[in-house]
């Protein structure tokens, strides 16, 4: 019996469940936390170069716009030349622009109120300085640059204001800058975590099915290849996930079964060896008997038959007419056991006496079976008609008496007509089934289809298995003599040479030349292997 675990392990399925769920995890995780390590990252680089770089830009813009208007103003106070008003009027409108970016960018940002203070030192600058320069430079120069003179102190107070803008500003830029750092720094490390996260899931999961899959399956294989070697005592012991251990315990119960079918099998080979020397004792008797009815039999026969013969010349007519008819009937007896010892002996020796299959030549067995049944042939006047015949592997002795036994068999059952005999053949796969009743050799190797047909009285198809048996006869010995073995012998040479022999329908030869349907006929079939090619 195998060895079942004393625990139930867990089963694969929720082993493998539990893994992936936990991997799912730790890289849900994972993903997360690198997801909101790089939003930091965005959030750090947008506030970075999204408001406090344009914002810097912007207060520069502006300051510029202010130098500019400072720049034109005096011009215009020392020299009354309008032209230097130009940078004024530019100055002040690229101010304006620089003012909108610079609110829109540091909107919410802790530097807005020292924007306003810009706006508001510059609008002083203006309504006090520049504006009643310009007017008074028109109409007393004198007066105008005095002003120029006494609002270089309200300017100055423009340019701290905007040095404080400047120095916030940087301020933030810096701070956004080390935000930037820290983010990027922290995506890195969870990337490197992430990274070193999956490839040790990956080999805890390799780690995991070397031990639950790959190797219970290593010492599954290395117990069964044991018992596969022949050691069929060899218990299967698995272990494993609970699904490893059911194929172990199964392979263990296909073990098991193999030894109690090899145990059976082994008994009825003990009994089927028995069977053959049995056999082969029974075969050595049939030997004997085959050689004591062949001559120890024979001679007492002949013996019988002689004497009987004997008595009917010499007191044929000085007898009363019972007394000559019990003569004839010892001679007939005699005379037909003769022949029915003769047939059972060759019926007994077909495929036990021979020279083995070798290439025969058909066209020459038919000659040679012709020539035997000569006189028959003579007699009834028979025809017979034989077409291009192969050269087959067989034993020629066994396949004249094949040939003969059929020929004879068709002269012997003619009907009114003269017996006419067609002999043929063609190639066949012995695999197919022709007939529709019997099956083909299953080997499939390539062999010779032979038909003989006659017109003779024919065989109904209930029949047609019932002739090929010993001793089975359709018609009295008054009709037809014979001793019911001649078929039978035909079979049992056929399938001594592994083919297979059957009855189909026929028809008279002559059918319609009189007018008539003819005689039924009766067609024989029969497969032979063909000749093998010689290896070159």
């Amino acid at each position: 019996m195998s060895l079942a675990p004393t625990s139930a392990p867990w089963v694969l399925r929720r082993r493998v469940s539990v893994l992936v769920l936990v991997s799912a995890v730790v890289t849900l995780v994972l993903v997360a936390t690198g997801w909101y390590s790089f939003a930091r990252l965005l959030d750090a680089r947008s506030d970075l170069i999204d408001r406090v770089d344009p914002a810097a830009l912007a207060s520069r813009d502006l300051f510029n716009a202010y130098i500019d208007q400072e720049t034109g103003v005096r011009g215009f106070a020392i020299t009354g030349d309008p032209s230097f008003l130009d940078p004024y009027r530019e100055g002040s409108a690229a101010g304006d622009e620089a003012l909108d970016r610079l609110r829109d960018r540091t909107a919410g940002m802790s530097v807005a109120a020292t924007v306003s203070e810009v706006v508001d030192q510059g609008e002083r600058w203006r309504s006090t300085v520049a504006e009643p320069t310009i007017a008074a430079a028109g109409t007393d120069p004198a007066v105008a640059r005095q002003l120029v003179e006494a609002g270089k102190a309200s300017f100055d107070a423009v340019r701290s204001t905007f040095e404080d803008l400047d120095g916030q500003l940087g301020a933030a830029r810096r701070t956004s800058r080390a935000d930037l750092d820290r983010a990027t720094q922290a995506l890195i490390v969870v990337l490197s975590v992430l990274a070193v996260g999956l490839v040790a899931m990956g080999a805890i999961i390799w780690l995991a099915l070397l031990r639950w899959v790959v190797r219970p399956l290593v010492e599954l294989g290395e117990e069964t290849r044991v018992v596969a070697e022949g050691n069929l005592e060899h218990a299967i012991v698995p272990s494993g996930p609970a699904e490893l251990v059911a194929l172990g315990v199964a392979a263990d119960a296909m073990r098991l079964r193999i030894v109690t079918e090899l145990q059976v099998a082994n008994a009825a080979q003990a009994e089927l060896d028995v069977q053959a020397r049995e056999l082969a004792r029974s075969n050595a008797e049939l030997e004997q008997f085959a050689y004591v009815a062949s001559h120890d039999l024979q001679e007492p026969l002949r013996k019988v038959a002689s004497f009987c013969e004997l008595l009917r010349r010499r007191y044929s007519g000085q007898l009363d007419e019972r007394a000559d008819q019990y003569i004839d009937f010892a001679v007939d007896g005699a005379k037909r056991m003769q022949v029915l010892i003769n047939d059972l002996l060759a019926f007994s020796r077909v495929g036990r006496v021979g020279d083995g299959l070798s290439p025969v030549d058909c066209d020459e067995v038919v000659a040679t079976a012709l020539h035997h049944s000569s006189m028959v042939i003579e007699e009834t006047g028979a025809q017979v008609i034989v077409g291009p015949l192969p050269t087959v592997a067989g034993d020629r002795s066994l396949l004249v008496m094949l040939f003969k036994n059929l020929i004879e068999n068709s002269i012997k059952f003619r009907g009114e007509a003269t017996p006419r005999i067609e002999i043929d053949a063609q190639p066949y796969d012995l695999s197919a089934d022709l007939s529709g009743e019997l099956p083909g050799d299953p080997s499939g190797a390539a062999g010779w289809l032979f038909t003989l047909r006659d017109n003779g009285i024919g065989i109904q198809p209930e029949y047609r298995d019932k002739v090929f048996v010993i001793f089975q006869r359709l018609h009295s010995r008054e009709q037809y003599p014979g001793t019911g073995i001649g078929l039978a012998m035909c079979r049992k040479i056929v399938e001594h040479h592994g083919g297979r022999i059957w009855i189909e329908d026929g028809r008279s030869a002559e059918a319609g030349q009189d007018g008539g349907q003819g005689q039924p006929g009766t067609t024989f079939r029969w497969t032979l292997a063909a000749q093998e090619e010689p290896v070159p």
